[in-house]
């Protein structure tokens, strides 16, 4: 299943997520813009003594994943923008409020 939500559509869940959870009331009109931060790897690539890239055996350079060091990206999300989630179906849905009768 792929769910798909606009900007105006994320806000009003955890509007509506802070309201429930934490008695936190929120206008999304009051909401100035949607950033994300996300961490994304640097590959460093691994070198001989003298200094030229080691390749493997199908001639692209190794990664040194140790030497790799991880760096915080952003993304502002604009009014067209979307978020996309792509879930798994793994068995029958459990509805945990218990507000609904099993089939």
């Amino acid at each position: 299943m792929n769910i798909s939500l606009y900007q105006f559509e994320l806000q009003y869940a955890i509007a509506l997520y802070l309201e429930k959870e934490h008695n936190i009331v929120i206008n999304t009109d009051d909401i100035d813009y949607t950033s994300i931060d996300y961490q994304e790897r640097e590959e460093v690539f691994k070198k001989h003594k003298n200094g030229r890239v080691i390749k493997d055996k199908n001639g692209h350079s190794k990664v040194d994943w140790k030497n790799s060091p991880y760096k915080t990206k952003h993304i502002s999300m604009g009014e067209i923008d979307e978020i996309h989630l792509s879930i798994v179906n793994r068995g029958p849905y459990k509805d945990t409020t218990g507000s609904a009768e099993e089939n």
